[in-house]
């Protein structure tokens, strides 16, 4: 008895740190990740850039989507200054709707892209996703 106690007790102290290495590179790979973006070809500041991302969740954030002020926000954005929008946008809380079929629980986090699908429909949603289709990030 006393040596299957020992042995178990080898077995978790050898499986743990196993555990916690699986788990870490599982939250790694399903992290939000930047993407690499030539920051000289901006033709907006990180300043404007930041403020439309703000933008962007007010937009979506609240009871209703202003689909036209969303659209208005990022007209006129080159590929790389919708890249590096994406990247500051990063990922933000998202309550309402659903994503991809399943309810969105209060602390689901989706970057940009998602919250326009789950935000956007029909011609709005195929009018968005044919702006992006120039950084080639498909959603």
């Amino acid at each position: 008895m006393k040596k299957l106690l020992q042995s178990s007790k080898l077995i978790l102290w050898i499986l743990f740190p196993i555990t916690l290495t699986v788990l870490y590179f599982m939250y790694k790979k399903y992290m939000f990740q930047k993407i690499n973006n030539d920051k000289t070809k901006l033709s907006k500041t990180k300043a404007e850039l930041e403020l439309i991302a703000k933008m962007q969740v007010t937009y979506m954030g609240n009871m209703g989507t202003e689909e036209k002020e969303i659209f208005e926000s990022i007209e006129g954005l080159n590929p790389n200054d919708l890249i590096e929008l994406y990247n500051i946008f990063g990922e933000k809380e998202y309550a309402f709707g659903t994503y991809q079929g399943e309810m969105a629980l209060i602390g689901n986090k989706l970057n940009l892209l998602q919250w326009y699908n789950e935000e956007l429909s029909g011609e709005d949603l195929a009018k968005m996703r044919e702006i992006w289709k120039k950084t080639g990030l498909i959603f």
